[in-house]
């Protein structure tokens, strides 16, 4: 007896579907992109904790938002400020110096920031609060008898004071006053005295017009921008 077989077909072998080659750089660029990723975190964490560094011990930047101390300082200016005091020793007559408004110095803030001022404010090398602070220079240190009688000279424990960085045209001191700077406290005037709010105008407040220590930042010491105004602010007085 003859036996009949049936051939049982057998399916066809699936073709290996080719990886588009795209898709493989797509892949591994999404591989690369973490690590990527990671070294931009550090390179901002770096940078934020050297700009911490700064501020905390070395030098804070601040821009200039008056008149007052032209033409040593011109609004717009960028200057560098040791901090904290201890690296320069306390301020002296002739330093600029840069504090807190030691209060009912400073109107409500409403200018723009220009770009400089808000890159060095993301990272923190100048503070949010800057608009509270003012710029002006030393002209009476604790213990000093600061007097003047009408359009000058601006007189310091009864001498009067050579003062080359007024302004030009600028009246030494346009008041009549006699103050005795306090313990630990400055006497603060502008270098553009003609448009300057400083402790002239403070007379009638509780410490006449001076400055706490406590309110002082720090001591100018360099103009770092524009670039055309880059120089050191050396002591004059």
């Amino acid at each position: 007896m003859s036996v009949i077989t049936r051939s049982v077909p057998q399916p066809a072998p699936t073709p290996r579907t080719a990886r588009p080659r795209g898709r493989r750089r797509a892949h591994r660029a999404g591989r690369a992109a973490p690590q990527h990723v990671r070294q931009a975190i550090f390179l901002v964490i770096c940078a934020l904790s050297l700009s911490l560094f700064a501020k905390s011990f070395v030098v804070q930047f601040f821009e200039v938002p008056s008149g007052s101390m032209e033409r040593t300082l011109m609004i717009g200016d960028a200057i560098a400020v040791t901090r904290p005091l201890t690296q320069l020793g306390q301020p002296h007559r002739g330093d600029v110096v840069v504090f807190r408004d030691p209060g009912g110095w400073l109107p409500p803030s409403s200018r723009s920031r220009s770009p400089l001022t808000t890159a060095l404010e993301f990272v923190g090398l100048i503070p949010h609060d800057s608009d509270e602070h003012l710029v002006k220079r030393v002209v009476g240190e604790a213990g000093d008898v600061v007097e003047c009688h009408g359009s000058g000279p601006l007189y310091v424990n009864g001498r009067p004071v050579h003062e080359p960085f007024i302004a030009p045209g600028a009246r030494p001191c346009a008041a009549t006053f006699r103050v005795v700077v306090p313990a630990r406290s400055l006497w603060v005037m502008g270098d553009n005295r003609d448009d300057s709010a400083d402790s002239r105008f403070h007379l009638g407040d509780p410490r006449q017009g001076s400055v706490p220590l406590s309110d002082v930042v720090g001591i100018a010491v360099a103009r770092i921008w524009p670039p055309t105004r880059w120089g050191l602010l050396l002591r004059r007085g």
